[in-house]
């Protein structure tokens, strides 16, 4: 982010504008759940008032912090890295949720079951889009492989994203998924390398990040198939 002018104090607070009644902090505390933001605070660093208006609870949703800290932060970074380089991009970002959702603390919160992202750059020479649906988990798989067509996220959610723009266009945009017009950040954690030995008795080992061989009889090995 360039004109940096705030910096963040982490105030969670309830949203003034809210009168019917919204989340607060208790319902987050000791639920496992992180304050999942919706629009990033560090999106918000050329302006005070965003900054602080960002901690409203109101802009917060239950996210598991196997997402809210890995890959979910991971696209955030990478959009304000396109951000930077595109000059302009409208973002659309939102929950997902079916029925038998799970509520946390005593206002009973829902917990979506996803999360959805849509990235648009609206301008010449390449116009473009881009969309994610991601479970409400921490993430087995790349980014790449939760980007979806807008299309698609319109039928699952019911909901009409660019509707403002020209029919034309809409469909452009919205009924394909070109990863080629982006960079995307690797965000799949490599596994430690499990395989068979070549001798004749068919016993396995694994070889640890430090290139150390763990064979299946050390007290190390059956742990280190969990990972």
């Amino acid at each position: 982010m360039q004109n940096k002018v705030a910096k963040r104090k982490d105030n969670f607070r309830l949203d003034p504008v809210i009168k019917t009644g919204s989340a607060i902090l208790a319902d987050y505390k000791g639920s496992g759940y992180d304050r999942g933001y919706l629009a990033p605070a560090d999106d918000m660093a050329w302006s005070k008032k965003a900054m602080s208006e960002s901690f409203f609870l109101t802009n917060m949703s239950p996210q598991v912090p196997g997402l809210n800290r890995g890959m979910w932060r991971i696209l955030e970074e990478q959009i304000r890295k396109w951000a930077l380089k595109e000059q302009e991009l409208y973002i659309i970002t939102g929950p997902i949720i079916r029925p038998n959702y799970k509520t946390i603390g005593p206002n009973k919160v829902t917990v979506p079951q996803w999360y959805y992202k849509i990235i648009v750059d609206y301008h010449q020479p390449e116009i473009k889009a881009l969309a994610f649906m991601i479970p409400n988990r921490k993430p087995q798989k790349a980014l790449q492989s939760f980007a979806v067509s807008i299309d698609k996220l319109e039928e699952v959610t019911q909901l009409d994203f660019l509707n403002l723009l020209p029919q034309k266009v809409q469909m452009q945009l919205e009924s394909k998924v070109n990863l080629s017009q982006w960079k995307l950040p690797a965000t799949k954690a490599s596994k430690p390398k499990v395989s068979k030995s070549k001798a004749t008795t068919g016993s396995k080992y694994w070889i640890s990040s430090t290139n150390k061989r763990h064979n299946s009889t050390c007290r190390y090995y059956q742990n280190s198939m969990l990972l």
